[in-house]
């Protein structure tokens, strides 16, 4: 019987206290990460992040085949003043591009738009050089009183845990 609460006693002080008490953030091995990106009420997880983040970034360096893309830079030509305005840090990022962010069949968008140069819809991921996924924008276009089409309004989308 010693020798079990013993063993419950160490392994406790080494593996911490066990609570059922819920978290209010979700933490990983990099701190609090948020789970994902809704645009325009689409939902995006991480791992799809990460796999569109890293068809933009080939082998660790930015590839601008895609990330000047007329497609991709298509209603983004200004989207530079609009994310220093309201991300925070951003301007300690570096230099920071778009590349496209496909709401579903990934890896089937991925290759019709390099086969086919087709349009990748309205949500961006906003890398830096170094391939950082600083955020995730959006737009929409809104309609005037005439019913005619405004220019695109650039929003940011909301991260969720």
């Amino acid at each position: 019987m010693r020798v079990s609460q013993f063993a419950l006693m160490v392994l406790t002080t080494f593996l911490g206290h066990q609570t059922n008490t819920a978290l209010t953030q979700s933490f990983d091995a990099y701190g609090v990460t948020h789970r994902g990106f809704s645009c325009n009420g689409h939902e995006f997880m991480n791992p799809d992040i990460y796999a569109q983040a890293n068809f933009a970034c080939m082998g660790g360096k930015l590839n601008h085949t895609i990330t000047n893309d007329a497609n991709v830079k298509r209603e983004f030509m200004f989207f530079l003043p609009y994310i220093v305005d309201n991300v925070r840090d951003s301007i300690s990022t570096g230099f920071l591009y778009v590349a496209p962010l496909f709401r579903k069949d990934v890896k089937y968008m991925q290759d019709t738009f390099i086969s086919q140069n087709k349009n990748v819809g309205p949500d961006r991921l906003v890398l830096n050089e170094y391939c950082d996924v600083i955020t995730a924008i959006t737009y929409r276009r809104i309609r005037d009183e005439t019913g005619q089409y405004t220019y695109p309004e650039i929003q940011n989308c909301i991260e969720f845990q």
